[in-house]
């Protein structure tokens, strides 16, 4: 290890005897190589930054892609949706064609439709 010369003459000048000044410019030094593994350099935060950067474009191009996989599955949900009522409609189409109701509209739809139909008739009794 180098032992930084203006470091030991700043302890020195600050009245410490030299062995003293030496150990305690050495524990320093043994502070900073062993802070190397975890305090992170100017490049380091470059190299992050560039990562994120990275992740972030890989993060918004999938879920574009999930967006427009879900658009698509909810389109065809709505076509299959569509198909299903157009079929129920052909269903009732052809049940109330070939019911065999007579009488008023409003006693047809009732019939095609299985409800029960009301006659109104005076007994006769003024």
């Amino acid at each position: 290890m180098s032992m930084q010369a203006a470091s030991l003459e700043v302890l020195e000048k600050a009245n410490l005897p030299a062995p003293q000044a030496r150990a305690i410019v050495q524990a320093i030094e043994i502070e900073i190589a062993g802070a190397r593994d975890t305090l992170a350099t100017k490049q380091d935060t470059l190299l992050l930054r560039q990562d994120i950067a990275e992740l972030g474009h890989d993060l918004r191009q999938e879920m574009s892609k999930l967006g427009h996989d879900v658009r698509q599955e909810m389109l065809d949900m709505r076509h299959g949706l569509e198909l299903k009522i157009e079929g129920m409609r052909s269903e009732i189409h052809a049940s109330a064609s070939s019911a065999r109701c007579t009488g008023r509209s409003s006693d047809r739809w009732r019939c095609c439709w299985g409800l029960p139909t009301f006659s109104w008739h005076t007994s006769g009794v003024d």
